[in-house]
């Protein structure tokens, strides 16, 4: 601090840059990465170490300009609403690319979601469009519901998480942690399937994850991590957002309604993401 908050952006180019015109529309990249080290070298763009960040240390988008590199800006079409490819940049994209990237979900897979807020209601529709069926886990009523509207077969609390190993057949092939939250792992870790993939995409500082060592080994569990996307992974959520295979939960307010929603937000009273749509 002071820093200008809001990390997931997208608007219209205020002048010419390159190959894009002014008033294309574009997305941003919450990083950047710099391109040279060794894991931009051979195309693993999140891995790139400490690279700046859009609204966390370095200004984001809760202003009227922004200024990006020209490789952080990717082009989508007017079919598109602005707060939907905002929300793409993180919301959409970290899950896309846990599931479909880390985790390789194939068709006819069964995926069980844990945690129904912005990234996990997004899984559900990335996984259920990727042809598995889809089941949620979540301890707020409200946040079920839409996963159910999302795609999700059944959305249960996690005091009902044995249903799922029942309508999993004996586990999901793959259970997408979204929570951050070492409970949140463990649940997960009741509804997986022999060699089963776990993929951790919630996190929170200090968190410590474990995995009980018979069930990891015996079982031949995968567990895995993923953190945001490349910039081919955001190619890849523009374009399921312009076929409409994902439609992300928005709620859009404006910038003088902030406060106020971040006060919702922090008491988990939102659903999905809220967006500010500058006047």
């Amino acid at each position: 601090m002071p820093i200008i908050l809001g990390h997931e952006v997208a608007g219209e180019l205020a002048e010419d840059a390159g190959d894009l015109k002014k008033g294309q529309r574009v997305a941003l990249q919450v990083f950047h990465p710099c391109g040279k080290c060794r894991w931009c070298l051979i195309g693993e763009e999140t891995l790139c170490p400490d690279p700046p960040r859009i609204g966390f240390n370095r200004d984001g988008g809760l202003a009227d300009y922004i200024s990006v590199p020209i490789t952080s800006a990717l082009p989508f079409n007017d079919t598109v609403p602005f707060e939907h490819a905002a929300v793409g940049m993180d919301a959409i994209l970290s899950p896309y690319r846990a599931l479909l990237v880390r985790a390789k979900v194939r068709v006819g897979e069964t995926v069980i979601v844990v945690g129904a807020g912005g990234l996990g209601l997004s899984a559900v529709q990335i996984a259920h469009a990727a042809g598995a069926r889809v089941a949620a886990i979540d301890p707020v009523e409200s946040h079920r519901q839409e996963a159910l509207k999302s795609g999700a077969e059944l959305a249960v609390d996690p005091s009902e998480a044995a249903s799922l190993f029942e309508w999993s057949n004996g586990g999901a092939d793959v259970v997408y942690e979204a929570s951050g939250r070492r409970a949140g792992l463990d649940t997960a870790s009741t509804v997986i399937t022999k060699g089963g993939r776990l993929i951790c995409n919630g996190w929170a500082p200090d968190v410590e994850y474990g995995q009980q060592s018979r069930q990891l080994v015996l079982d031949e569990i995968t567990m895995l991590g993923s953190r945001a996307g490349t910039r081919n992974d955001i190619r890849g959520v523009l374009r399921a957002l312009e076929q409409g295979q994902v439609r992300p939960t928005t709620e859009v307010v404006g910038l003088d309604e902030i406060n106020d929603v971040m006060v919702r937000l922090r008491a988990g009273q939102v659903v999905g993401r809220f967006v500010v749509r500058m006047a």
